[in-house]
């Protein structure tokens, strides 16, 4: 009995800590990532290392300009986050959530539209994107 409790009680912390620990995540459709660590908030970024170590940041694999978080907002199972772009020109506030064990929704609040480089233009992702374990 006491094992049992023990391995639902570890079931659910680990699923809660999922949404802090260190991720990589996916988004086939658009071909974009986030890497997140929420709890350490240590993440350098690829090329954009002056920035320092940061919650996170969304990227397009065929590309080098990314939205970076600076900022993580723990509300339970949702996350306020704040992101800016690598130029500095854009920002917005959004809520990340975990749907379940390799489901993530990144939901874009108020501010700019997320735009990402795609085949020489800028692509406008939509305002509820969601994203998997790679």
């Amino acid at each position: 009995m006491i094992l049992l409790f023990a391995s639902v009680v570890g079931g659910a912390a680990q699923t809660r800590d999922t949404l802090t620990s260190r991720l990589n995540i996916y988004n086939k459709e658009f071909d974009v990532f986030m890497v997140l660590d929420l709890r350490e908030r240590n993440v350098i970024i690829p090329d954009h290392e002056i920035y320092g170590p940061l919650p996170g940041y969304l990227g397009k694999t065929t590309s080098t300009f990314y939205w970076m978080i600076v900022d993580a907002d723990d509300e339970g199972k949702k996350t306020q986050l704040q992101l800016i772009n690598d130029y500095g020109s854009e920002d917005l506030s959004a809520t990340f959530e975990q749907l379940n064990d390799s489901t993530y929704r990144l939901t874009q609040g108020k501010g700019s539209v997320i735009k990402v480089p795609s085949k020489g233009k800028w692509m406008k992702l939509p305002s509820m994107l969601d994203f998997i374990r790679r």
